[in-house]
């Protein structure tokens, strides 16, 4: 569940000194049109919702009875999800918002089962909701930009990052995605360049190696 006090998204680590690819910027090209499509799906067979409960994190309002009966809701939702029910972790989510409309966890989690879902449009209208109760919060800005971006408006989703990446300009989440934005818009040299500063700063971050390197991939077939 989405509880602490903290507002960071993800970890950071500091820009390294690696090289940069030596390929050619016709080559990348030539895949990073069609890789950059397929963006969402590397990050799902990479695992990335496994990491949610670690990327948003909002402090919960203690003491009262409708905090409890928010907090048994999410519980109830959080244990269907786990065990598959897509549907009844909706309705659970659904029921604790309405029962606690100021709830910023609860607006989030109804959020990402709606992402987890592919319910993109109903995710973005819960993710306005919660950008109404924290404007400035780096956790709701990203999936506010992952929404966007899986509805290719990558302009605003490059506005939602822009506020993560003023406040952790190394955060590697928030910059891959806006590299993958940039390369969707046709903006290839920018999007490369952002893709590498992720490399720099996390050489393990699969995503951005695998669209890097989407030229050799289908130069192979």
């Amino acid at each position: 569940m989405f509880r602490g006090r903290s507002g960071t998204i993800v970890p950071e680590r500091p820009i390294g000194d690696l090289p940069i690819s030596g390929a050619t910027m016709d080559a990348k090209a030539r895949g990073l049109r069609l890789s950059a499509r397929n963006a969402a799906a590397d990050s799902r067979r990479l695992g990335f919702w496994k990491g949610l409960a670690a990327v948003v994190v909002i402090a919960l309002p203690t003491g009262g009875l409708a905090a409890e009966t928010v907090d048994q809701l999410l519980q109830r939702g959080a244990e269907l999800q786990q065990r598959g029910d897509s549907d009844g972790a909706i309705a659970a989510f659904r029921a604790a918002v309405s029962s606690g409309p100021l709830r910023l966890d609860a607006v989030m989690h109804l959020a990402v089962q709606y992402l987890r879902t592919g319910r993109i449009q109903e995710a973005e209208a819960s993710l306005q909701r919660a950008k109404e109760l924290a404007p400035q919060h780096p956790g709701v800005a990203y999936f506010l930009g992952l929404a966007y971006s899986q509805l290719d408006r990558c302009a605003e989703a490059r506005d939602e990052l822009a506020l993560i990446l003023r406040q952790q300009p190394t955060n590697v989440q928030a910059l891959h995605l806006s590299g993958v934005c940039l390369l969707r818009q046709g903006l290839l040299e920018e999007g490369i360049g952002v893709l590498e500063r992720v490399l720099q700063a996390s050489p393990d971050i699969r995503q951005a190696l695998y669209t890097l390197q989407a030229d050799s991939m289908f130069d192979a077939v």
